[in-house]
């Protein structure tokens, strides 16, 4: 492919016009790059300010269904379920009261 001097007269403006729009086009790449660099940097630092919210135990968060179901339970109902539960808490069962509840093992 050969070049002919009309040619080379119009290639010649465009080299440099091309030329200055990628300096242009390189330079708004530097420029967001360090935009993006920044803004990660603040966000770090924010984060390292702030204190992170702890997650919930297990055991808490059926703490809180039992409490919430109280609540929405009538008044008549949770003193059946106490009365219930205190019956249970004893955990001993109804035998003989002459009997003794240690048991002495030797071996």
């Amino acid at each position: 492919m050969t070049i002919r001097p009309v040619d080379m007269q119009v290639i010649v403006p465009k080299v440099t016009e091309v030329g200055r729009l990628q300096q242009l086009q390189q330079q708004a790449q530097e420029l967001q790059q360090q935009f993006v660099a920044q803004q990660t940097q603040t966000q770090a630092e924010q984060r390292q300010k702030t204190v992170q919210q702890s997650p919930q135990s297990e055991e808490s968060r059926i703490r809180d269904r039992q409490r919430s179901k109280e609540r929405q339970q009538p008044k008549g109902e949770q003193k059946g379920k106490q009365e219930r539960d205190d019956s249970r808490d004893d955990g001993l069962p109804a035998g003989d009261p002459l009997r003794g509840r240690m048991l002495d093992i030797t071996i």
